[in-house]
């Protein structure tokens, strides 16, 4: 969807479609952040449980 066709939908009324793109952006920018958070808290949590398995 170009720029221009969300500028004339808001402009008419229509901030729905503004709103779910804008709402899509958000999610597009959020999840490589989550994915990477979440491999590091799993290697740690590894890493956590491996040095405990050691020093028992």
């Amino acid at each position: 969807m170009c720029r221009a066709t969300v500028g004339n939908n808001i402009s008419d009324g229509a901030s729905a479609i503004g709103a779910g793109l804008n709402n899509g952006i958000l999610y597009l920018m959020v999840m490589p952040y989550l994915i990477i958070s979440s491999i590091v808290y799993l290697w740690y949590r590894k890493t956590q449980k491996e040095k405990q398995a050691l020093s028992m």
